[in-house]
């Protein structure tokens, strides 16, 4: 078959059931719709030859440095660190979701890697960044030790410049998982899965109820969930022990 002849075929399968397409699925289309097998190769050369291009979903430019001059990503200072040993010199941050009859609720919360203690934390039906700017807005007043770090992961709301300012007002050093390790969020992954494997489902509860339910286990987990890892305290029992 010529080049001109197989361009025919190439532009009929290009443009079936009205949908442009790629190289493989031009392959797909000629083999199961006009029973023509032709290389992958034959058919991209024939592409590039006589101008068949299908538009490429274009990559979201990444801008790694803020409107500050600061670097969006944090190194990973704690570097699993977990027990420094002291109260409030390690704070933990992140979001989860939450089913509930709205929909959707996002827990943005903060705690307090030594003692366990949640120290803040915000519901929302959106995921917008202010919720999370106002669960760190819950945390004036808290005495914090020095050079205290927040860890969290990647995720966009942790990058914004919103959030850095943030971190910045109250004085605390930012620290970031390393790509694609869990590991490093590991506690805060942790303490919502036991959130939710003892709050139960949630999916049929108004956004009011799951917010009085979460306040509740919070208030439970804080004040009266004793842990093996605390000496079988309770988080504010092991805090008040260190602070003593």
């Amino acid at each position: 078959m010529r080049d001109l002849e197989a361009k025919e075929h190439i532009e009929q399968a290009f443009s079936a059931h009205g949908l442009k397409k790629g190289s493989r699925l031009i392959k797909s289309e000629l083999a199961r719709g006009q029973g023509i097998i032709m290389n992958r190769k034959r058919i991209q050369r024939i592409m590039r030859k006589y101008g068949i291009v299908c538009p490429h979903k274009r990559k979201r430019p990444y801008y790694p440095i803020g409107q500050d001059g600061a670097p969006k990503v944090a190194d990973n200072i704690l570097k699993r660190g977990f027990h420094p040993g002291c109260l409030r010199k390690v704070i933990l941050t992140d979001i989860t979701y939450l089913r509930c009859c709205e929909g959707f609720a996002y827990l943005s919360a903060v705690l307090d890697a030594q003692s366990n203690e949640l120290l803040a934390h915000e519901l929302s039906l959106s995921l917008e960044m202010p919720f999370v700017l106002r669960t760190f807005d819950k945390l004036a007043g808290i005495e914090f030790a020095e050079d205290v770090i927040s860890h969290s992961d990647r995720g966009a709301h942790y990058t914004a410049q919103s959030y850095r300012d943030k971190l910045r007002e109250i004085g605390l050093a930012q620290s970031m998982s390393a790509k694609g390790c869990c590991l490093d969020n590991a506690a805060m992954e942790s303490w919502f899965g036991r959130m939710k494997e003892q709050m139960g489902p949630t999916d049929k509860m108004t956004f009011t109820e799951l917010s009085e339910t979460v306040n509740r286990y919070v208030h439970y987990y804080n004040d009266h969930r004793a842990q093996k890892r605390l000496g079988w305290r309770t988080p504010i029992e092991y805090a008040a022990g260190l602070a003593a």
